[in-house]
């Protein structure tokens, strides 16, 4: 049975995570390498917490799309490819909430 202290564990780990993903769409030149990797850290979000591994995933739509704005609108880390960094951006939502579910359903089985 999960704990507290597990969900807070990974909660940090997600985070620390999403703010990586942030930085790694913002200095990617390729358009497939952020989402690949937003995929991989969602499937790992899901395999940590299989139950609530919803709320990871919207933790960090949020802070990947929250950063990017926040990141483009005070000109403090340009992307190094616009279009791709915002592909990346405004396509994770969907493939970070079905990469969760992939991750918590391989995990419950």
């Amino acid at each position: 049975m999960p704990t507290v202290d597990n969900f807070n564990r990974n909660l940090a780990l997600m985070v620390i995570l999403s703010l990586l993903s942030v930085v790694i769409i913002q200095y990617s030149t390729f358009v497939y390498l952020p989402p690949m990797l937003i995929l991989a850290f969602s499937f790992f979000g899901g395999v940590l917490e299989p139950r609530k591994g919803w709320i990871l995933a919207l933790i960090q739509i949020a802070i990947i799309i929250a950063g990017y704005w926040i990141l483009n609108a005070t000109k403090w880390m340009t992307p190094s490819n616009e279009e791709a960094a915002f592909f990346a951006t405004h396509s994770s939502p969907m493939a970070t909430l079905s990469a969760s579910f992939m991750g918590a359903l391989i995990k419950k089985m």
